[in-house]
């Protein structure tokens, strides 16, 4: 049987002084191809050779940071996306009973801006057989010799020979750079299969070749953000490669969009998710006489602890990078925070003794409970700046250690929902489907082996009651900046986590 092809057209737009330009495989911008490729290839064919939907674990190291082309999928788009195929537009919009009363409004709904490809060829990762395609499976590129602007894409034999039951050994030979929605409206509702009109649907195809996962993210970004489509920080999560890359560095009026404005909206998320443990206890407005911390408080701890080189929401100190989006991100410390408090509230149950029994003199006076006392009250440290920049160091410290990449990252956001709070529900609920372990225990069970340790740190202030001279002392010392620090290590040393 002759494998089935594709005739394509090469393009080049080489220019000779992008020679000068710096390839850098050590930063994952080896020197790409010189030309490019153009084809119509069936919807069908681009499911079934693509690998981009799929979240596979086993290959965790490549997709979250050599490859780090994971993104979530939002099915209510790609449903909208079906219908206009269908129907086009307006009639994709109408409901059931429009729709039988406009049967004129029915258009063609064409889809024709390319979907853009990576056609791999070689180890994403050399000698890792695991991080490539198996010969069998790559997909063949013949340049005509009777013209300089002529191809053929040859498929794999097997999966010419009988695609519905092809699978790749290790990776598909195509990845998808941009445009997987529009692919993903061919696809069955349950992600599995594709529907009938995927046989026969054609989409114009922009086909790189061996192109590196830096020059992937630079693509997309060019794509997408340089003209203004999408919102910037929603490429972060899309491509969370550009966290690190140093062009973007290089410009912080937009590298700031995924630290300072990525910070606030995990913030303003920790004050309006109903679960939340901060829920309406943050000072959004800086108002005076708000008892509670301040918004900006809030923004700089995590602006400058978790979205840094070493940072967890960023890059792990050896470069590695966590794929969470912005609702994991929120979601974490959402989680976190529930844990510490139910931990807080188990401890104020169980022992008379303990330091939230000791905030106040005189409780019998305030009507705050003596929970919210220790959690949002004046006294406590966990409602000031300095608690909350320590806090947030703790955190860091014990999870963006390099031995706890893999565990972590096997929590993903495999499906992107409308509403912020959907998405946050989600990504919390599947936090009970991780099993993998570091030191013997699973994600959730760190967060609550930390929490349970943390809560029985002192976290009285200064002007708590029944504190000594030394106490006190000791307490002021933990004001302005260089107090998180000095905070941070008293915890660290009473929780004795290494540097």
């Amino acid at each position: 049987m002759i494998n089935k092809i594709y005739p394509a057209i090469k393009v080049n737009q080489w220019q000779e002084h992008w020679d000068s330009v710096q390839w850098e495989a050590s930063k994952l911008r080896r020197m790409p191809n010189r030309f490019f490729y153009t084809l119509s290839m069936s919807a069908k064919d681009l499911i079934k050779l693509s690998d981009v939907y799929e979240r596979n674990i086993e290959n965790s190291e490549t997709r979250s940071g050599d490859i780090g082309i994971q993104r979530m999928h939002n099915k209510y788009r790609s449903k909208k996306i079906r219908e206009f195929v269908k129907y086009g537009y307006p009639f994709s919009d109408f409901n059931e009973t429009q729709r039988s009363q406009r049967q004129n409004m029915k258009k063609p709904g064409w889809l024709p801006t390319g979907i853009v490809v990576n056609i791999i060829q070689t180890p994403k990762k050399e000698n890792e057989i695991s991080l490539s395609v198996h010969p069998d499976d790559l997909i063949k590129i013949k340049n005509d010799e009777n013209s300089s602007l002529l191809a053929q894409f040859e498929l794999p034999q097997k999966y010419t020979n009988n695609p519905d039951e092809w699978k790749a050994s290790y990776l598909n030979p195509i990845e998808i750079i941009d445009g997987q929605h529009r692919l993903f409206a061919f696809k069955t509702e349950d992600g599995k299969g594709y529907i009938p009109e995927a046989e026969d649907f054609y989409f114009p195809v922009i086909a790189f070749i061996d192109l590196d996962i830096s020059w992937q993210a630079y693509l997309f970004w060019s794509i997408n953000v340089s003209p203004e489509k999408i919102n910037a920080s929603l490429a972060y999560d899309m491509y969370p490669l550009l966290r690190t890359e140093d062009w973007l560095e290089e410009n912080p009026a937009i590298h700031k969009i995924y630290r300072e404005a990525r910070a606030q909206e995990i913030v303003e998320t920790l004050w309006s998710y109903g679960d939340s443990p901060w829920y309406k206890k943050i000072n959004m407005l800086g108002e005076k006489g708000n008892p509670f911390i301040k918004q900006t408080t809030w923004v700089r701890a995590i602006r400058d602890i978790f979205f840094k080189s070493g940072g967890l929401f960023q890059s792990f100190q050896d470069g590695k990078i966590l794929a969470w989006t912005r609702p994991q991100q929120a979601a974490f410390i959402i989680y976190f925070g529930q844990c510490f408090y139910s931990a807080l509230d188990t401890l104020i149950r169980t022992d008379q003794n303990s330091w939230p029994h000791l905030i106040n003199s005189e409780p019998e006076l305030l009507t705050d409970t003596l929970l919210e006392q220790a959690w949002s009250g004046d006294k406590s440290l966990l409602n000031m700046d300095s608690g909350i920049h320590a806090l947030c160091m703790i955190i860091n410290r014990y999870f963006c250690n390099p031995l706890m990449f893999e565990m972590l990252n096997e929590w993903q956001q495999e499906e992107e929902f409308e509403d912020n709070i959907s998405n946050i529900n989600h990504v919390i609920k599947n936090l009970d489907n991780l099993n993998k372990k570091f030191d013997n225990k699973t994600f959730k069970e760190h967060i609550s082996t930390l929490t349970n340790q943390m809560i029985k740190f002192d976290w009285r202030s200064a002007n708590a009651s029944n504190l000594s001279d030394e106490e006190i002392t000791i307490r002021k010392t933990y004001r302005g900046s260089g107090g998180y620090t000095s905070l941070r290590d008293e915890i660290t040393k009473f929780l004795s986590i290494g540097e």
